[in-house]
């Protein structure tokens, strides 16, 4: 069976690092070729060749991108795949129209946001009428691609994955914390995410300025990048905490980051699933995240994390801060979630569920 891969991501955000987890998962599924179109300058592509999987460059800049459409063309010629995996809304659509151009293959998409789909009949015969299968990372996702018209037969749910890590060790903890410039009475909490409003960092941020008021040797590391970012350190600013929290920028391993957290908070306002809070249980970091989406399918109220109101940061730091004394408690929970990280959410289980759709779209 030969696949071939689309995704039109430039940044390295949660979607792509799973498609490289599925990438790795495939290849060890017996009869699989890969092939995969990527941004030319991405992180992805790099993350593929490292996996000597043969990767192609193309701009894929709009879903009407002439060259990228001839290019596709004659690389489904040259490549004759059995069918294409589009990974993000751009790339199915580039898929739909090969499709209307006569491509024959089968498309499988997937759909890992919530944003509304557009109401025009372009969107709705890509989403309703062009893919053989839409691959739904959550049933918060599958709900809303039925409200959309989809046939629910079209529609199958997996789950992201997560890299199961060696637990670090006590002194490589430590020294995680000290190239942080933090102290072992620190308390020490952690967000990743990509500097845009539905990823709630400005609740955070305000939730944190009350919880430092009762832990005043608590910090908060926020990872990643984004067109907020300076509007974010405005409010630090404005909220006298410049030497509390700490914006690194983005940071691809985060095996240090983990390692060093003692909490990972979440304040989504806006979630399909939120693949990096599986990081974080893989991590064994104990787990606060915003009730929206996706999330309660993952973050299980005091069982595997704890749970709190969206875009409320008091909530956000009274959650907090009435689990911190309950330490036996939270330590119950982490190994739960990572328990249930091993069993469940495998980049094994993903891939394996995975080619198993596409053996019943190409039998179909």
């Amino acid at each position: 069976m030969k696949v071939l891969h689309l995704d039109s991501g430039s940044d390295w955000r949660g979607g792509q690092q799973q498609v490289a987890y599925l990438a790795s998962g495939l290849m060890r599924h017996a009869g699989i070729e890969q092939y995969f179109v990527l941004r030319p300058a991405s992180r992805l592509k790099k993350e593929i060749e490292d996996l000597n999987l043969t990767c192609y460059p193309l701009s894929l800049r709009s879903e009407a991108d002439p060259i990228s459409l001839s290019r596709l063309w004659l690389l489904l010629r040259r490549l004759q795949p059995d069918l294409i995996h589009a990974h993000d809304a751009r790339s199915l659509g580039l898929a739909a129209i090969l499709k209307a151009m006569g491509a024959t293959q089968p498309i499988v998409s997937h759909r890992r946001v919530i944003f509304p789909i557009k109401n025009n009949s372009f969107s709705r015969w890509k989403y309703q009428q062009a893919p053989a299968c839409i691959i739904s990372v959550s049933w918060h996702i599958r709900h809303l691609l039925l409200n959309y018209g989809i046939a629910p037969g079209r529609i199958k749910v997996v789950y992201d994955s997560a890299k199961f890590p060696e637990e670090p060790s006590e002194v490589f903890r430590a020294q995680a914390r000290e190239r942080l410039g933090l102290n072992r009475k620190s308390l020490l909490l952690g967000c990743v995410g990509h500097f845009t409003a539905e990823k709630g960092h400005a609740d955070l941020i305000k939730g944190f300025f009350r919880i430092q008021s009762q832990f005043p040797e608590a910090r908060l590391l926020l990872i990643g990048d984004g067109r907020l970012k300076e509007q974010y350190r405005q409010l630090i600013t404005q909220l006298d905490l410049s030497r509390k929290v700490f914006l690194p920028g983005l940071i691809l391993d985060l095996h240090d980051a983990f390692a060093a957290m003692d909490l990972f908070v979440f304040p989504s306002v806006s979630e399909g699933l939120g693949s990096v809070l599986l990081q974080a249980m893989a991590y064994r970091v104990p787990v606060f995240a915003s009730r929206v989406g996706g999330i309660p399918e993952i973050v299980i109220e005091g069982k595997t994390g704890f749970l709190f109101p969206p875009s409320d940061p008091v909530a956000l730091a009274n959650c907090v801060l009435l689990a911190l004394p309950e330490l036996n408690h939270i330590l119950r929970c982490t190994e739960y979630a990572a328990q249930r990280i091993r069993s469940d959410f495998s980049i094994t289980r993903m891939a394996q569920e995975t080619a198993r759709i596409y053996s019943n779209v190409l039998d179909s």
